[in-house]
């Protein structure tokens, strides 16, 4: 949803709107609570103007109230997708340790828990109903919530949600891959035909900004930035492939992708004998060249940054478990 409508609605719901710090294009709304005095049923759905939003988080506490099971069947009924979200699962993983429990079996308990007090209403009984930890992100079941969002808003959306949220586990981070890969082929076609069309080292300068804003995009969406990076040990920094981007920009950076990309036109022009009399990058290098040589670049560079996505998240994690530790939570 655009910001510019979402305040719009804003204004003439008095909903609370969140802007994405990432992404202004996301918007977030705090929905009130259904069933009280202000906001009674028979006027909620008008109110609160719910079919201009796409996707509802329906969060809920130990048990799913009706009032909830309400507003679940009005979305049906207007076919808005949903989902019922049970937060907190790390102060469940704490009661359980303090009580003495297993705490393998926390989120199983909880789940019956849940289920078992809902299994009457055919809403809930067919509702999708996610287990999260809003504190730590190794813990519950948010890469499930990532894939019911997946297959229930447009692709577009998603890939703006899924871009804009950290890399929180390898399951979001493997997401995030596919995802960017499937950029590529599209890339490639829109950098051949600007190579179709050559205007002497312009076509060239085009794609190498191209490839520049391409390999900044995987580094922002996988979330491994100059700022995390440096808080790594010496011993994890130097195994990551990025670091060779990071510490580069501007001139430095077009050198060093000029460099890649004439390492790549060089092999491709001994293998292809329509381009044999005319080894250079650039303008003269035929459109089905450049198809493959920027299609080989960006899958080269994608697959180390997803390398080096789960490095920085295993070592966040690292940091996390021992944070865990701290607060008796394993």
């Amino acid at each position: 949803m655009l910001q510019n409508q979402a305040l719009e609605i804003q204004r003439r719901t008095l909903l609370h709107a969140y802007a994405h710090p990432r992404n202004e294009q996301i918007v977030l709304f705090d929905f009130p609570g259904v069933g009280t005095e202000d906001h009674s049923k028979s006027k909620y759905m008008t109110k609160v103007n719910a079919s201009e939003c796409d996707y509802f988080l329906i969060f809920f506490d130990s048990v799913i109230s009706d009032d909830v099971i309400w507003l679940a069947e009005r979305l049906k009924e207007i076919n808005k997708p949903y989902c019922f979200v049970r937060s907190m699962i790390d102060q469940d993983i704490q009661n359980a340790e303090f009580d003495g429990k297993n705490l393998d079996t926390v989120l199983e308990e909880v789940r019956e828990n849940v289920q078992t007090s809902v299994a009457a209403n055919n809403i809930t009984r067919d509702s999708s109903i996610f287990f999260i930890s809003g504190r730590y992100t190794d813990i519950g079941e948010f890469p499930q919530l990532l894939t019911h969002m997946e297959k229930n808003i447009s692709s577009l959306k998603f890939e703006s949600i899924l871009f804009s949220i950290s890399a929180i586990s390898k399951e979001v981070i493997e997401k995030k891959y596919q995802k960017l890969k499937s950029r590529i082929r599209i890339l490639s076609v829109g950098a051949a035909a600007i190579s179709a069309e050559p205007i002497p080292f312009i076509d060239l300068f085009i794609n190498i900004n191209l490839l520049i804003y391409e390999l900044h995009h995987y580094i922002d969406t996988f979330g491994i930035t100059m700022d995390k990076i440096e808080s790594l040990p010496a011993e994890v920094k130097e195994r990551l492939n990025v670091w060779n981007i990071l510490k580069k920009s501007g001139k430095a950076l077009v050198v060093l992708i000029t460099q890649q990309i004439g390492k790549a036109a060089a092999v491709a022009v001994v293998e292809s004998v329509a381009d044999f009399l005319i080894p250079m990058i650039g303008s003269l290098i035929s459109a089905p060249t450049t198809y493959f040589i920027v299609k080989d670049f960006l899958r080269k560079y994608l697959d180390q940054m997803k390398e080096d996505a789960i490095i920085v998240y295993d070592n966040v994690l690292h940091a996390q478990k021992h944070l865990h530790t701290d607060v008796q939570v394993c």
